[in-house]
Order: C-alpha cells, then structure tokens, then sequence
C-alpha cells in the first residue's frame, strides 16, 4: 500500500516539478493527487508496525516512530529550502518530493520481496476504541 501511494506521490510531482507552467486548474488537480498519495504515509506506517511488534513493545515503537518523524521534520526544511534554489528549474521543490517518493516506493517494493506477511493468528484483534482523555481511563491498557 505504501508503495503504490508513494508512486501515485511520485508521479504527481513529477508532473508538478517538470510542468510548473501548467494551468491553474491542473495544478490544483494535480496537488490533490500529490496530497492523496503522500499525506497518509504516517498511519500506514503506524499500522504495519504495530501488526510486527509485540504488544508489550507498542510504546517503544511508537516512540520510535515519533522519532523519526521529527528527524525528517528537522531534515526537511533545509532541504526543501535548497530544492527552491536548484538552477534550471523552477519546480525543484516538488522535484526532490518526486525523487523521495521513488526511493520509498523503490524501498517497499524491495521490503515487499524481503519480508513474508504477518499471519493472521499472530495480529492483535482489530477493535474500535473511542476517543478519550488521558485521565478518563488507561492509554492504552495493553502495555505495562
């Protein structure tokens, strides 16, 4: 799934850095299609992690993920900002969008023929929760 939402990510910025003169329209179009592609990551991610930790590790991986959230949170913005002076071109920004999209795609493509599935009997059960304060109740009651 990361994959093939990296490539839909991926080829809109491409379309976005290479055709940066493209009508208005298409643009908006276009940026949709980025955002759809590249703005879910974070909770696929969540979800795969967890179906591969063990229930008293949850908090460590999360931690772990929010980690390196932030590492790219801190690692972006210059980049980004040296994307926008990148000579020949004015859609550097979403240039270097489209080639980290490619490497993530490239990247879980090639997981995808590392890794074997979880089995079904060693997921946790999926169950709703409802949203609630810290102080109304556990965490999340499955970890010490």
């Amino acid at each position: 799934v990361i994959a093939v939402m990296g490539g839909i990510s991926a080829a809109a910025a491409l379309v976005l850095g290479l055709f940066p003169g493209l009508p208005e329209n298409w643009i908006v179009i276009a940026l949709g299609v980025w955002g759809l592609g590249s703005l879910s990551f974070y909770g696929i991610g969540v979800a795969h992690a967890i179906d591969r930790s063990d229930t008293a590790q949850i908090s460590r991986v999360m931690s772990g993920l929010l980690f390196v959230w932030a590492a790219g949170s801190v690692i972006g913005p210059p980049l980004s900002g040296y994307a926008f002076r990148v000579p020949f071109t004015e859609g550097g920004l979403f240039l270097l969008a489209a080639i980290l999209s490619i490497v993530l795609t490239v990247s879980m493509m090639y997981r995808r023929t590392r890794r074997q599935d979880v089995p079904k009997d060693a997921q946790e059960p999926w169950m709703i929760t409802l949203p609630s304060t810290a102080n109304t109740g556990e965490i999340d009651p499955r970890t010490d």
